[in-house]
């Protein structure tokens, strides 16, 4: 059994966006659509990517929100994050740690939840991803040889001097 997965790609002027979108479309996985949301407020974007991770439920088995400045670095990452909920049922979202280009390390972490995770509307316009809730277990995966993404691989100059 797959799972169905809904990507959500944020996209605010990354160098990376077409690398991003590409090492998704190569992907051998196959059962997956995406949704590109671009060039708007932080929280406005983050409030549309989770209303339609919301209206999706019943479509789609996991979800995936892809900063435009991810890039897989496998094509069997989404069969890797797909196996990993097979492997682990008990769980309703995974945090799995990014390789981060500037430091060579981990990093938190991409993000994948199941209909058990929701992101109510909240007031704050910098942590717009920190409010959640979760029916069951979220599990962080920080190990390198498990990370299926790097960040910023290819930044613009502002973005390496931010």
């Amino acid at each position: 059994m797959s799972h169905r997965i809904l990507v959500g790609i944020l996209a605010c002027g990354e160098n990376e966006k077409s690398d991003a979108i590409a090492a998704l479309k190569a992907q051998t996985y196959s059962d997956w659509d995406f949704f590109l949301i671009e060039d708007k407020p932080n929280k406005q974007a983050h409030e549309e990517l989770y209303d339609r991770f919301a209206q999706s439920k019943l479509q789609y088995d996991l979800f995936l929100k892809l900063d435009a400045d991810t890039v897989f670095i496998r094509t069997s990452a989404l069969q890797e994050i797909s196996d990993l909920f097979h492997a682990t049922p008990d769980i309703v979202g995974a945090g799995i740690d990014l390789i981060d280009f500037y430091s060579n390390s981990l990093i938190p972490s991409l993000v994948v939840a199941t209909g058990g995770v929701e992101w109510p509307r909240h007031t704050d316009n910098l942590l717009v991803d920190s409010y959640t809730r979760a029916t069951g277990r979220i599990l962080r995966v920080s190990d390198e040889r498990k990370a299926v993404a790097v960040h910023s691989p290819n930044p613009s100059p502002l973005q390496a001097f931010r």
